[in-house]
């Protein structure tokens, strides 16, 4: 098994995680480096392969995007009763099933 830093994953495994095209991850990873939230480097282990890694600005960034995306989307549903709530993401899940077929 090989190990990689904490924050960091192969191009390949961010492609698998976030179902995208491989042109995409490569547009947005270019992106963000060229921001300084992340570099990309050979894997030593697989010169085949990039490996993604996030710097201590990117960590940082990234915390903040997913707590102002937790806010919002407390403060749209949070008038919408809890079982209802429950019961919209479960259709929803349902629903991303269905669209990402068998598996």
């Amino acid at each position: 098994m090989r190990t990689t830093p904490a924050h960091c994953l192969s191009a390949g495994h961010l492609m698998a995680q976030l179902q995208l095209a491989f042109g995409a991850i490569t547009n947005r990873v270019a992106r963000l480096e060229a921001k300084g939230w992340l570099t990309r480097d050979l894997d030593p282990n697989d010169r085949r392969s990039v490996l993604v890694t996030l710097i201590p600005a990117g960590y940082e960034r990234a915390l903040e995007v997913f707590s102002i995306k937790t806010d919002t989307e407390f403060s749209l549903l949070s008038s919408i009763p809890l079982d209802a709530q429950r019961r919209i993401n479960d259709e929803l899940r349902t629903v991303l099933i269905v669209l990402a077929g068998p598996a």
